[in-house]
């Protein structure tokens, strides 16, 4: 079955079949014990990407706003080169001034790439 949305959605979706928020907390405390408490009270400077709280697992909007917080930083990386409007709206990545805040960002979207990974490997 194809699936028609957006891809913050599929993004979304994916987190919920194959990420357990336990997990991903573990992951991120194995980093970094700060980082947790650091995305619920920081957004994403340069690409607007919203706070989460982690630790609110009944939060029906938890994954959305994981996902949208990932997505939006995708963006202001790819379209870094847009134009003066998308910066003003969206937010761009912009390298050297933003260094610090995308290596905040890092430790999230390898931990949940991983964990992606490992409920998705096959045995060869």
């Amino acid at each position: 079955e194809e699936y028609i949305g957006t891809e913050s959605e599929a993004l979304e979706l994916t987190l919920k079949k194959y990420v357990s928020v336990h997990n991903l907390i573990e992951e991120l405390n194995n980093i970094d014990e700060s980082l947790v408490a650091y995305y619920s009270h920081n957004e994403v400077p340069f690409s607007k990407g919203d706070a989460f709280d982690l630790n609110d697992i009944q939060n029906q909007k938890l994954y959305k706003k994981i996902a949208a917080r990932i997505y939006k930083t995708r963006n202001s990386l790819v379209h870094y080169k847009s134009n003066e409007i998308r910066i003003n709206e969206r937010g761009i990545y912009q390298p050297f001034k933003n260094n610090q805040e995308l290596l905040k960002e890092i430790p999230l979207m390898r931990c949940i790439a991983e964990l992606i990974i490992i409920k998705t490997a096959k045995d060869i």
